[in-house]
């Protein structure tokens, strides 16, 4: 499951980072395999209220839209790489993200 900020947000830095190939590659996983998370203007006022709330980590749309769709679909597992934001973050009313990435270092 993804919502349209995340794509907008991946896709912009996919192309930034890795061009038009990565761009391409991302969206042939998504046709293959995801699920975009209806959200619409009525949600609008929870994605608000929530970047709101967590202003002092600078909550961003992306992160938003996935904290409310956690709330409404009442899961919070996660995959991202935006690992201490999603460990302040919580949804439903104080329900800490489980990140399914696997831990990894850099060298």
């Amino acid at each position: 499951m993804v919502t349209w900020p995340v794509i907008t947000e991946t896709s912009h830095l996919l192309g930034r980072f890795g061009g038009a190939d990565a761009q391409t590659s991302f969206f042939d996983v998504l046709r293959s395999s995801a699920d975009i998370h209806p959200q619409d203007l009525a949600q609008l006022s929870d994605i608000a209220d929530l970047m709101a709330k967590y202003r002092d980590v600078s909550m961003d749309l992306a992160d938003a839209s996935l904290v409310a769709a956690a709330t409404e679909l009442r899961d919070g597992r996660i995959l991202s790489c935006d690992k201490r934001d999603f460990e302040i973050y919580r949804w439903g009313v104080r329900e800490p993200f489980e990140n399914l990435l696997p831990s990894f270092r850099l060298v």
